[in-house]
Formats: structure tokens, C-alpha cells, sequence
């Protein structure tokens, strides 16, 4: 029988620019978990919606 890898399926928000916080925090996991698992990742446009931006920001952000 053949090993089973699990799926992970993540997706993150842009509400802003990269930093520090957004690579240690999720970034570099995501990096770290290619190597045991089948990985999907996305950029979820529809929900930076929720944040309160200013419509100019939101358009130079994304």
C-alpha cells in the first residue's frame, strides 16, 4: 500500500504589504510543510473585503 500525504490547503488575505510577522508566522511554515505534504495555496481577494480600507489603499495593495 502506498504512504498517504496529506493535503493542506491554505489561503491568505491582502490586506497590506509583506513583513516579518506575516514570514514567521505563516510563510515559512508554508515552506516547511511542501516537504510532507501536498500543498494548495491562494490569495483570497474577496475576503480583504472585510477589513475597513480605504478604496485607493485596497487598489494599491493588491
Amino acid at each position: 500500500m502506498s504512504a498517504f500525504k496529506p493535503l493542506v490547503f491554505s489561503g491568505v488575505q491582502p490586506t497590506g504589504n509583506l513583513h516579518l510577522g506575516n514570514y514567521l508566522g505563516a510563510i515559512k511554515k508554508f515552506v516547511a510543510l511542501q516537504e510532507q505534504s501536498d500543498c494548495i495555496y491562494c490569495v483570497v481577494d474577496l475576503h480583504s473585503l472585510t477589513a475597513q480600507l480605504v478604496h485607493d489603499d485596497l487598489a494599491d495593495q493588491t
